[in-house]
């Protein structure tokens, strides 16, 4: 039974339960932490050999899936009218130049969008009053 988990008591006085419990899951995501970065470290060097074995087709293949399946996604679709010029611009520069003009465009859009927005909303405050 994992250390989480703790049957038939909830808590007692001074939530001593609840205290076990915490410690347990925090206890056991260090634990799986430590290992990832065991692994990480002692197989750094094999790591490109193995990546080398995957055929570029398939790497390929992958990412389109992939980035149709981001494209695509509802939250996409769920999106504020006043987020599409972001999106839109950062989609473009990183579809005809690369991810990282793609990801500092849309960053820099992004800046201008949120402060011309606050300017706008300042303004309509001030107009109120």
């Amino acid at each position: 039974m994992p250390e989480a988990v703790i049957p038939h008591r909830r808590h007692d006085e001074r939530g001593s339960a609840r205290r076990e419990i915490l410690l347990g899951v925090d206890r056991e995501a260090r634990n799986i932490r430590e290992r990832w970065r065991v692994l990480a470290l002692g197989f750094a060097g094999s790591a490109a050999a193995l990546f080398a074995a995957i055929p570029l087709s398939a790497v390929g293949a992958l990412l389109l899936l992939a980035g149709t399946d981001l494209a695509v996604s509802k939250r996409l679709f769920d999106a504020r009218p006043d987020c599409w010029p972001v999106i839109a611009v950062t989609a473009g520069a990183t579809a005809l130049l690369n991810p990282a003009v793609g990801l500092a465009a849309g960053w820099v859009v992004e800046l201008g969008r949120s402060a011309f927005k606050r300017l706008r909303d300042a303004s309509r405050d001030q107009r109120a009053l």
